[in-house]
């Protein structure tokens, strides 16, 4: 059973938009900025719904997701960049 799904090959026509996160500062981080659920200011768009783009990391790279029913872990291989989408 494969627990990670990628978003481009599941949805290829998926739309990654910009959405700014409007919660708290710290929101998913521990003290040194680290944690699994980082919201970001992204969203993606999947059959009529909007899902917000989170951030798992542990080092000096993070792994860009998005959590639905179905798949539980759907990873991003990029963000778009912001000036792109704003």
């Amino acid at each position: 059973m494969t627990r990670c799904h990628y978003l481009a090959e599941e949805f290829p026509s998926a739309i990654v938009e910009y959405s700014p996160f409007t919660g708290r500062p710290w929101a998913g981080r521990d003290v040194q900025g680290y944690g699994r659920k980082i919201p970001t200011d992204y969203k993606v768009s999947l059959n009529g719904r909007k899902y917000r783009v989170y951030v798992c990391c542990f080092g000096n790279a993070g792994t860009a997701y998005i959590k639905t029913k179905d798949f539980p872990f759907l990873v991003l291989s990029d963000l778009p960049a912001m000036e792109a989408v704003k």
